[in-house]
């Protein structure tokens, strides 16, 4: 577990193909293939990992299993228990794989913070990984949400959004990246629209 950097930049989808080409001429080179991404949220029975979102509240936490390159989650596919930490000193995850994804579907997951957390929301979406030096840049399109229901088939709501992310150790400076470019820097959280999306 080590903490890190993590800065959210929000790029116009008709921006998106100026943004790959500065990534180009900054030597970002693809990290490995574009994977499509699934992940279910837990919140408990008030919603406070929600609210604490919301509000900006540290320490926080986000609660998901997750899986890659599947479009069925059910499918016998490895799937990862994962919480995201967000505390005063930075962010950091612990991410562990798990055989016991309808066990926790079912019956929840406990945390020492929120109590009996069970699952809220389903998020999905395609991201492309790129790396220069020490500094990842992720690049998530096609995001996509879904009210978490284990017997009713729920339909998909689209966010036309693009959300980039990049991650680097707490000891590098971004304010380069910045300088160079016109990014806007937000807050943006994929659990916490797909809550206001969906619920």
């Amino acid at each position: 577990m080590s903490f890190r950097r993590e800065l959210k930049i929000k790029i116009v989808p008709t921006n998106l193909r100026l943004f790959r080409d500065w990534l180009n001429q900054n030597n970002f080179l693809p990290l490995h293939k574009k994977r499509l991404v699934h992940s279910i949220y837990f919140d408990n029975l008030n919603m406070r990992m929600f609210f604490h979102s919301i509000e900006g509240i540290v320490p926080r936490k986000k609660i998901r299993i997750r899986n890659y390159d599947t479009q069925n989650y059910y499918q016998n596919k490895k799937k990862f228990l994962e919480t995201k930490i967000s505390s005063v000193e930075n962010r950091f995850k612990i991410s562990k794989s798990t055989n016991n994804t309808f066990g926790l579907l079912k019956f929840g997951i406990f945390d020492k913070d929120y109590g009996i957390c069970k699952p809220v929301v389903r998020v999905s979406y395609h991201r492309e990984y790129f790396k220069f030096s020490n500094v990842r840049v992720t690049i998530d399109t096609n995001i996509c949400y879904k009210k978490f229901n284990r017997f009713v088939s729920k339909p998909w709501k689209k966010d036309r959004s693009v959300a980039v992310e990049i991650k680097c150790s707490p000891d590098i400076s971004l304010d380069y990246i910045f300088n160079k470019f016109p990014f806007e820097q937000i807050r943006f959280s994929k659990y916490t629209n797909a809550v206001e999306s969906v619920l």
